[in-house]
């Protein structure tokens, strides 16, 4: 949480991802897989426009099927 927040202040965006490939995250980085465990991996970036994306990912980009925050959130009693 605090890399997200301090990500924010400094004008930047995390996004933690599911379904990476850990033994390749050791090999990119040259951590000791016998000293670290990964756990998570978040990216760390600017936003860009999704023009700049290929094709493939462009077809990847579509609406979210979360609910809208006010239908989970709201201030004071929910009556």
């Amino acid at each position: 949480m605090a890399l997200t927040l301090q990500a924010n202040k400094l004008g930047l965006h995390t996004h933690g991802m599911g379904g990476f490939d850990s033994e390749k995250a050791f090999t990119v980085t040259g951590m000791d897989s016998d000293q670290y465990n990964v756990i998570c991996a978040i990216a760390v970036g600017n936003i860009s426009d999704a023009s700049n994306l290929s094709e493939d990912l462009k077809s990847r980009e579509v609406p979210s099927l979360r609910k809208i925050m006010n239908e989970i959130v709201f201030e004071g009693t929910n009556t």
